[in-house]
């Protein structure tokens, strides 16, 4: 009897505490029928089912929805790819491509997993401790340079 009212009061107070948390790590995200150009980079998890002509960077997750096109670079930690690209896919740790993945440039990652069906024109390297630091570089050097800047 007296143990379900500490429970309610319990609930009460960590509902605000998920509610503020799930707000500080929202999703970045181009939806399809939507477009940019320009240089994007976002944080944290970032969906784009839209088209892009630039470049992008992603310092989270990043997944590619099977509607986007994206004409540029695009430069992130975790790559989930599912659409198109016509330039080149770097990921510093995971680059998933999907059955309806098609790109036209080159892959390089730390990791790669290629779902029976995705499509490649270009070369495949495969990021080491050397490299690695080359491409931290360039991407630092690339962020200083952007006059856009999306954020959660």
């Amino acid at each position: 009897m007296f143990s379900k009212k500490p429970q309610t009061e319990n609930a009460a107070r960590r509902q605000p505490e998920a509610t503020t948390k799930s707000k500080a790590r929202g999703i970045s995200m181009l939806a399809d029928g939507c477009s940019f150009q320009g240089k994007m980079f976002l944080q944290g998890e970032s969906r784009i089912g839209g088209h892009v002509e630039g470049s992008i960077i992603c310092d989270g997750v990043l997944t590619v929805e099977e509607s986007a096109m994206i004409t540029g670079d695009l430069n992130g930690v975790v790559i989930l790819f599912n659409g198109r690209i016509d330039g080149n896919l770097r990921a510093s740790d995971l680059l998933r491509l999907s059955p309806t993945a098609r790109v036209y440039g080159d892959l390089t990652a730390k990791r790669l997993v290629v779902d029976d069906g995705a499509r490649i024109e270009g070369r495949v390297s495969y990021l080491t401790v050397e490299n690695q630091a080359e491409r931290d570089e360039s991407v630092n050097q690339e962020k200083n340079e952007t006059p856009v800047k999306l954020a959660v």
